[in-house]
């Protein structure tokens, strides 16, 4: 919950509404200062975004203001913009937040007028693309008290529980009342069912008189009552009502009817015609391939067609996928052991897991593996641990990336700090059962450190960015470089570890990912993706495992915890919203 102490109260102006408080009354942008000589002019990004260059005065909600629209649509620039304005990080933090890993801030930050009601007692910049990056600054900057818990945040490091569990960590200790808080996707890494404790936890803090700006994607934080919702577009920013967005109308419309919408989109004959393109014109959206080619993303998908290398698969070759990995199996006893002159304990991290410490034998389905969960489960740490087992980058990236690390201070920073000993650890006790002896490509993303690998990319060299086909990945938005890269950088008889990545990506994208999935299946290529999207566990080739107490358990699609939760909430929303936020016992939510 949050911290118990109570600093002072703010000086506040005029009437102070029921819930939150206007700190930030409007945003107004400076259009005159763009157009003025030696100014960058509004044929320049981000000024050529089409919400951008229409926007004039945007007034915001005194609680809670929610930005929607597209990949690319500007929601991440705007909200960047507002935070850096406001003396915030750029990458997340506070005011005192003084890092920085690659100056990718846009200059709309020197364009735009915050209009202030008064200054908050507290301010956070939360965005799910960098939070990786931002606890590692709280982990250096607390070394000195390496067993003392982060002021305000309640754990010893935040790299010690998920990602999930950090974001709630972070919510529950770090913000308070009278505070201003902007977050850039917050529900990137949290389940459905944690996506309503962020709604309670996020009514409690209006009450307290803080107000919030939210870039999202999520259908259920936007069903928020207290809140004000802009869509951006290429027809600029309109006010919206909840139901009349894209994020309620795709996900209600999908989960009523996945199946006939999945025939459709999944047609083979479509791919045996060679139209790779199908389903796919909306990671572009209409009437803006000048503007992503301005800014260096490639218009045209890599083309996917059945792999003519087969020479490394062995046996039978499925119609779907391929068995690079055919299964994991644990090889520690369950007494404890000795491990290289270490105690494993079994009720210490990560054996203390449930599903971790009860893993006999995971078989893998040639195509496609799920991995779900609450927040907590095990599934990013059971798939870091593959990652490693599989000799990727567990930043992300492909092997190239380890051979062009390797005798670097990067190789040295990564290592010695973001291994770790419980995951080698945990990596050395794990055996793979493979179905060949090599794969024609690999990669390994992961929504929580993308930015920390696309920075590390380009200060390598850039060397595998071509394969993007983009000039720079901080050039496009999280979205967009989530596109990039399964629409460029993924090629048939490739094995690929995906962890959560439909964080930054909209519901049409995520039908979008869905069809390049089949593509590459299509190519003989094997995924291994944790997710909390019920849109991505829809695909038919798949199998699904449940982390939870019980273990690892498989589960029909329709059967999983991710698919009722969204289709209950969705169709009845207004019934659980007043349950959620009229319950006096909140905490037994959180």
């Amino acid at each position: 919950m949050a911290a118990s102490y109570k600093p002072r109260i703010p000086a506040l102006i005029g009437r102070i509404p029921r819930y939150g408080f206007p700190f930030i009354d409007a945003v107004r942008f400076q259009r005159d200062k763009v157009l003025a000589p030696d100014s960058p002019g509004m044929d320049v990004y981000p000024f050529c975004i089409p919400a951008i260059a229409s926007l004039d005065r945007l007034q915001l909600h005194p609680a809670v203001t929610f930005l929607v629209g597209e990949n690319g649509s500007g929601k991440s620039t705007l909200t960047e913009a507002i935070a850096v304005a406001c003396g915030l990080n750029g990458e997340g933090g506070s005011r005192g937040a003084r890092f920085t890993t690659r100056d990718s801030v846009s200059p709309l930050k020197d364009y735009i007028v915050l209009e202030k009601r008064a200054n908050p007692r507290d301010g956070f910049f939360l965005r799910a693309e960098s939070f990786y990056n931002l606890a590692n600054y709280i982990d250096e900057a607390y070394m000195s008290e390496p067993f003392a818990k982060l002021r305000n945040y309640g754990v010893n490091s935040l790299h010690n529980v998920s990602h999930g569990e950090s974001f709630l960590t972070f919510l529950n200790n770090r913000c308070g009342d009278f505070g201003l808080y902007i977050f850039d996707e917050p529900e990137a890494a949290l389940s459905p069912t944690r996506q309503m404790s962020l709604l309670v936890r996020l009514h409690q803090l209006t009450k307290g008189h803080s107000q919030f700006i939210i870039a999202t994607h999520s259908p259920i934080l936007l069903s928020y009552p207290h809140a004000c919702i802009y869509a951006l577009s290429d027809k600029g920013i309109e006010r919206v009502e909840y139901r009349d967005t894209e994020q309620f109308q795709v996900c209600s419309d999908f989960l009523q009817r996945h199946e006939s919408m999945l025939d459709i989109l999944l047609k083979d004959d479509e791919y045996q015609e060679g139209r790779e393109n199908r389903g796919l014109e909306s990671v572009r959206g209409p009437g803006r391939g000048k503007r992503t080619r301005r800014r260096g993303l490639s218009a045209s998908p890599r083309p996917v067609k059945p792999c003519e290398r087969l020479d490394c698969l062995a046996g039978e070759i499925p119609l779907y996928g391929y068995p690079f990995l055919r299964a994991l199996r644990r090889s520690w006893p369950d007494a404890s052991i000795a491990d290289e002159g270490e105690l494993i304990n079994p009720a210490q991290y990560p054996f203390n897991i449930p599903a971790i410490r009860t893993l006999n034998r995971l078989e893998f389905h040639p195509a496609v593996t799920f991995l779900v969960g609450e927040n907590g489960s095990g599934k990013s740490t059971l798939i870091e641990a593959l990652a490693h087992k599989a000799g990727f980058h567990l930043e992300g990236g492909g092997r190239d990336e380890i051979r062009r690390a390797q005798g670097t201070s990067r190789e040295d920073r990564f290592y010695n700090r973001w291994v770790g000993e419980d995951q080698a650890r945990l990596s050395r006790w794990l055996t793979l059962e493979r179905g060949a002896s090599h794969f024609l490509d690999g990669f390994f993303l992961r929504g929580e450190s993308f930015h920390a690998m696309a920075t590390q990319n380009e200060e390598d060299g850039g060397g595998g960015l071509s394969k993007y086909g983009v000039s720079s990945l901080h050039e496009v938005s999280h979205g967009e470089s989530f596109m990039a890269a399964f629409l460029h950088r993924c090629s048939p008889a490739g094995l690929y570890l995906l962890d959560e990545p439909e964080s930054a990506l909209s519901p049409t994208r995520q039908l979008s990912l869905i069809v390049r999935l089949h593509q590459l299946t299509r190519g003989h290529a094997q995924f291994v993706i944790a997710t909390h999207s019920p849109i991505l566990l829809s695909y038919p080739h798949a199998w699904i495992y449940v982390l939870g107490d019980h273990g690892f358990q498989r589960q029909n699609y329709m059967d999983t915890e991710h698919y009722k939760v969204y289709r209950n909430f969705l169709s009845q929303h207004e019934h659980m919203l007043q349950h959620l936020l009229q319950n006096e016992k909140t905490e037994e939510l959180l």
